[in-house]
C-alpha cells in the first residue's frame, strides 16, 4: 500500500520544483518583476503590516509559480497550496517570522536571478518548512 504524502510535504516539494524551474525558464523580464515585488515588500516588513506582506508573499510566490513555464506544476502548486493558505497567513504573527520571511525570500530571488536551480529549489524547501512550523507553533498556543 502507498501512503499518502502528506499535503505540507507536497506543497514544500512542489514550490522547490517551481523555484528550480523558474531558475531556469524564466526571462529577464520576469526575473525583474520578482525583484521589484521583493524589495517592495521590505517597506510592510518596516511597517509591521502583516495584511500587506501577506498579499506581496502570496504575489512573490505567484510569480514564481508562473515563471517556471510549465502550467501543469504551476496548477498544480496552486491547488496543493490552496489546501494550507487558511494556516500560512498566522506564520507572520510569531516574533521575526516576517523578518526571516523575507531573508529567505531574498536569498531565493538570488539564486533564481543567478540561474542556480538547485540553490534556489533547497531555500524553498527550507523557506516553507520554515513558514509550516511558524505557522504550527502559532496554532499551538
Amino acid at each position: 500500500m502507498v501512503s499518502e504524502l502528506p499535503v505540507d510535504m507536497l506543497v514544500a516539494k512542489m514550490e522547490a520544483l517551481c523555484a528550480r524551474l523558474a531558475s531556469i525558464n524564466m526571462t529577464q523580464q520576469e526575473r525583474i518583476e520578482l525583484l521589484a515585488i521583493h524589495l517592495d515588500s521590505q517597506k510592510y516588513l518596516v511597517s509591521g503590516d502583516i495584511d500587506a506582506y501577506d498579499r506581496a508573499n502570496i504575489k512573490l510566490h505567484s510569480v514564481l509559480f508562473k515563471g517556471c513555464h510549465n502550467r501543469y506544476v504551476e496548477e498544480a502548486v496552486i491547488r496543493a497550496r490552496a489546501k494550507v493558505a487558511p494556516y500560512r497567513k498566522v506564520q507572520f504573527n510569531v516574533v521575526d517570522r516576517m523578518k526571516s520571511s523575507y531573508a529567505e525570500h531574498d536569498q531565493i530571488i538570488k539564486a533564481v536571478i543567478k540561474r542556480e536551480s538547485h540553490e534556489a529549489s533547497d531555500i524553498m524547501l527550507f523557506h516553507i518548512h520554515q513558514s509550516l512550523i511558524a505557522s504550527s507553533s502559532y496554532i499551538k498556543t
